[in-house]
């Protein structure tokens, strides 16, 4: 069967149709859309159609009717099916199915049916005919038909059939229908088919194979004595009809989208003055949700008195059949103001509004203060220029010439257009202006002179009829003094970029059999340098110094510390192999030197052998570094050492350890294990964590995959400076 889509107008005009309705009625598709439906149907059918009309703007509904076939002079058993789209829409959708080959085949199947055993026992010779012919029926089918018996073994089917399975009846005949297709579709076709033999009634439903959804309806076979002997099954391929309705569905949804976005109420009253649809604009308006509303009385939720403009308003709309516009104060909510649209259709009462209490307050306040205003317009130190309906100056108050150059009586006639570095549409840009009622902008005011003013503008609409108020604030000064500041902005960065640099190196050297790897990442880009610092550097005896650090506190007297600790630290360890030693001299000296006695440095120091591998290591107050072993294991390299520039006269203690081919030193400072998320810190379990993961990752590598998931942990923001040091040795 073929099935045409349709939407159609209360009184049957075709607003859309698809190539297969056109195809019944052999017309080209521009002749159906714009056409009335009656066109296409018989004469005897009118009647039906007009019902159907009438029916399917309330509800579903369908009929049986003849469609005409212009061109070959044809009549078109069919059945229209019709279904009401959104309430803000008058149209239907409906479904036309040509029913010609469907009733023809029903009609010939039935008959087949109910002489079946009658030609059974009939001569041979009559039986084979009555095959052919039925065979003939069969294969002349647009649906497929295939014939069971009652344990679901395969009779026939006809030609059409065999062609959608893609096989030939010699591979199915006699073989359970179940083993050709899908498990979860056999179990589901045998429910049904066990329903059909057990009851001896019809059932129909739907499945889907690939991309292609077929419509399934199975009729019992009887014999004369009434008993059930097999079943008849008809499959036709509705994908195109289900496309259809997603499309018709699609647009509906799409409809209900734009009613909810629109800014203006929107809710609709039946006969009955009861809630039947409502957007979220109304629900706030009325203070109820939807589902609270819908069904009630709006007379139950505002004023039912006869005093009530907007009662006596809806009345009339509802009695009269007319479309009224008029504005009311609310009954419900005092002081709010409404330009209420009433459309009545269909029996019902749509019903639009839009909030203009602003536009009502405003108009209030300029009657109350009429006289006030003048005095206001003519000794604000701000420009104020009121044009017309053209966008031409017809009052400016005397500070208007402070701005334009000119007097006020020169700026009459005059727009705002004339005194611009681009030449506007006056027309285009007033025209917009209006339409939005307000706007604000900041503009270049150019003089008659050629001297510029920079000026921030706001403009009203209709502060009384026809009449519109501009006001300009003369910003030059205030520009002018951003301009400076972004500029010494520009620059304080640039020096802070110079100095974080100078603490954190861009790239550490180191020995040939070793790789390093470093990030640095600042909580606060550009204004701010943190204390965070490390550097890898070669010793007197061709060892190789490996430091990190971090100053308490952030700023130009942290960053200042840093460096004096980094060139310290570095100074002692270049001719010393013990790194506590390093410390300890560096610790004396940052002592000695100290200005704020509430700042202190955490720093840990390696002295590595490149040629053994050993590490003389010593912290202070630092978090511990750790080793990747080659085997997955991990080592925390623990010194128990209070911070640099605390207290003079203290012993660091230093350690040992071989760093063998193939492990990683890591250091690092306490924006990364102090990384917080909800369930805590990242801590050295974080660390862990990712070694477990990329424990094969190079140096370079395996310091981004920590940052990253240190950053990770933080939902996406580190909220302290953040160093990081890897050093691996090679196999």
């Amino acid at each position: 069967m073929n099935e045409g889509a349709l939407v159609l107008t209360p009184d049957g005009t075709v607003m859309y149709s698809n190539s297969a309705f056109a195809d019944m009625v052999d017309l080209p598709l521009e002749q159906v859309i714009g056409s009335r439906i009656h066109r296409f149907v018989h004469e005897p059918h009118l009647d039906a159609v007009d019902e159907l009309l009438r029916e399917g703007q309330h509800s579903d509904a369908k009929c049986e009717l003849v469609l005409r076939n212009e061109s070959k002079d044809a009549l078109v058993p069919s059945q229209i099916s019709v279904g009401k789209l959104p309430t803000e829409s008058e149209g239907m959708s409906a479904v036309v199915t040509d029913m010609t080959e469907h009733k023809r085949t029903q009609a010939e199947l039935e008959t087949y049916r109910e002489h079946l055993e009658e030609l059974v026992e009939q001569r041979t010779a009559q039986m084979l005919e009555s095959e052919a012919r039925a065979t003939s029926i069969l294969n002349a089918s647009t649906e497929s038909i295939w014939l069971f018996d009652k344990e679901g073994r395969i009779l026939g089917g006809n030609a059409i059939a065999f062609q959608i399975w893609g096989l030939t009846p010699s591979e199915v005949i006699g073989k359970i229908a179940n083993d050709f297709v899908p498990s979860d579709i056999a179990a589901s076709r045998q429910r049904i088919f066990d329903c059909v033999i057990r009851d001896g009634v019809s059932a129909r439903w739907e499945d889907k194979r690939a991309d292609t959804v077929f419509d399934h309806s199975a009729y019992p076979v009887k014999n004369s004595k009434g008993e059930v002997t097999g079943i008849t099954v008809f499959s036709r391929d509705i994908t195109e009809r289900k496309r259809d309705e997603e499309a018709l569905l699609e647009s509906k949804e799409r409809l209900n989208r734009v009613l909810e976005s629109i800014t203006d109420g929107y809710y609709v009253l039946d006969a009955e003055w009861r809630f039947v649809e409502l957007n979220t604009v109304a629900e706030k308006h009325f203070g109820c949700p939807a589902q609270e509303l819908i069904g009630k009385d709006i007379w139950q939720v505002t004023s039912k008195t006869p005093e009530s403009l907007i009662y006596r308003m809806f009345h009339k709309a509802s009695a009269e059949r007319k479309v009224l516009t008029f504005e009311a104060q609310s009954d419900i909510r005092p002081g709010y103001w409404s330009e209420i649209h009433l459309y009545p259709r269909n029996g019902m009462l749509e019903v639009y509004f839009k909030d203009i209490s602003s536009r009502k307050q405003a108009e209030e306040a300029l009657r109350e203060s009429e006289t006030k205003f003048r005095a206001v317009f003519d000794s604000t130190q701000d420009a104020i220029v009121i044009a017309d309906n053209g966008g031409c100056y017809i009052d400016a108050n005397p500070s208007a010439e402070s701005v334009f150059g000119v007097t006020p009586k020169q700026l009459l006639g005059r727009s705002i257009c004339d005194f611009m570095e681009e030449r506007y549409d006056l027309e285009a840009v007033w025209a917009e202006f209006l339409r939005r009622g307000s706007v604000k902008a900041q503009l270049k005011i150019v003089r008659p002179d050629g001297s510029v003013r920079e000026v921030e503008g706001q403009s009203v609409a209709n502060i009384l009829p026809d009449r519109h108020l501009s006001v300009l604030h003369d910003i030059t000064d205030r520009v002018r003094a951003e301009e400076d500041l972004k500029a010494a902005k520009d620059l304080l960065e640039h020096q802070v970029y110079l100095l974080q640099r100078a603490l954190i190196p861009a790239k550490p050297q180191i020995v040939d059999g070793y790789s390093v790897g470093s990030a640095f990442i600042p909580a606060h880009v550009g204004t701010e340098v943190g204390g965070d610092f490390l550097d890898v550097f070669r010793t007197e005896d061709g060892k190789v110094g490996i430091l990190i650090g971090d100053v308490s506190g952030k700023g130009i007297e942290s960053a200042a510390l840093a460096a004096t600790t980094r060139s310290t630290v570095s100074a002692f360890a270049y001719d010393s192999s013990c790194s506590g030693d390093a410390l300890t001299h560096a610790n004396s000296r940052i002592c000695a030197h100290q200005i704020n006695d509430m700042q202190f440095v955490t720093s840990f120091l390696a002295i590595l052998d490149p040629l053994t591998g050993d590490i003389s290591f010593s912290g202070a107050g630092h978090p511990p570094a750790i080793v990747s072993c080659e085997n997955g294991d991990m080592k925390l390299l623990y010194t128990h050492n209070m911070p640099l520039g605390v207290q003079r006269g203290v012993t660091y203690e230093d350690d040992h350890y071989n760093l063998k081919p193939g492990e990683r030193l890591i250091l690092y400072t306490d924006g990364i294990t102090e990384a917080r998320h909800d369930l805590g810190l990242f801590g050295t379990e974080g660390i862990q964590s990712v070694l477990s993961e990329y424990g094969q990752a190079c140096a370079e590598e395996l310091v981004t995959h920590i940052v990253d998931a240190a950053r990770k942990w933080a939902n996406g923001k580190l909220r302290d400076d953040t160093a990081v040091l890897v050093v691996r040795r090679e196999m």
